[in-house]
């Protein structure tokens, strides 16, 4: 009997050739393969095409893609600290 694939989320990534307006995110996974999602805006609702992917699935992909983000505000904050303590 063949093993389950495992759609843990190991990497996600901003596409580079996406159409203006359009959010598009990579996503591999452990054994699951990979695929793209992209949300765009129609008549001022938001539209998400998942490639059949379910909502939790899309849900594990954003958390990735926070987990994995350097928020500038981060870096500025810890910037700031450093420079005081350098003083």
């Amino acid at each position: 009997m063949p093993k389950k694939p495992d759609f843990t989320i190991t990497k996600v990534w901003l596409t580079e050739d996406y159409r203006e307006g359009l959010v598009d995110i990579g996503w591999a996974t452990k054994s699951a393969g990979f695929g793209h999602l992209s949300f765009d805006n129609h008549n001022g609702k938001i539209h998400c095409s998942s490639e059949t992917m379910g909502r939790n699935f899309v849900k594990s992909v954003l958390d990735k893609l926070i987990e994995d983000a350097i928020f500038e505000d981060d870096i500025f904050e810890r910037d700031v600290v450093d420079d005081k303590e350098d003083s």
